[in-house]
């Protein structure tokens, strides 16, 4: 495998000043072996902190409830293995937080786990495309209003500073064929 940073400084360069991107090619292209070595290179960089999160298991996955549910559980056990959250002190912190909503969890929960790092969090998610259409909408809108309010009231990054939606369709034309009467606003 070629490093990845000479392959594409181009996604590196977008990391760096704090930008989200979409990343689509076909089957058997090499995406996935990319995030993986993306993910390590910045981990050991020291810099900031990246999580890689595989969501091909949220594909049927249909009522919005459930997928943000899964989706939750991927990014928590990802967080967990990765070694940036304590199992059981997380999870007390995050049952004593008041009810949310199925449409605020995930915002909230990124913002929560990026109060608790030392560093700037940048989250790949591979096949973002094979989310059902509802949870991956959801998603979607959490991911943009996150963005759009990264910064708290001290200019300190409240949100993850990257996230990157992998697959092999461009997630921009598969919210355009769901939601035909809106524009995409991702």
């Amino acid at each position: 495998m070629l490093p990845v940073l000479p392959r594409l400084p181009e996604v590196y360069d977008l990391i760096k000043v704090n930008l989200s991107f979409i990343i689509h090619a076909p089957r058997q292209s090499g995406k996935t072996t990319l995030l993986k070595s993306l993910t390590a290179t910045i981990n050991s960089s020291g810099e900031r902190h990246a999580s890689y999160r595989y969501l091909e298991a949220l594909d049927g996955v249909k009522h919005r409830k459930d997928g943000i549910i899964e989706i939750e559980n991927k990014m928590f056990t990802a967080l967990l293995e990765e070694g940036y959250v304590d199992s059981e002190k997380f999870i007390e912190e995050f049952k004593s937080l008041p009810p949310l909503t199925s449409t605020t969890k995930v915002k909230y929960f990124l913002n929560y786990i990026r109060a608790k790092l030392d560093k700037p969090l940048i989250i790949l998610f591979d096949e973002a495309d094979r989310v059902s259409e509802e949870p991956l909408i959801i998603l979607l809108r959490e991911i943009r209003l996150g963005y759009i309010k990264r910064y708290d009231r001290k200019d300190k990054l409240s949100f993850p500073s990257s996230i990157a939606l992998i697959g092999m369709r461009d997630i921009r034309d598969y919210l355009t064929k769901t939601r035909p009467e809106k524009a995409c606003d991702f």
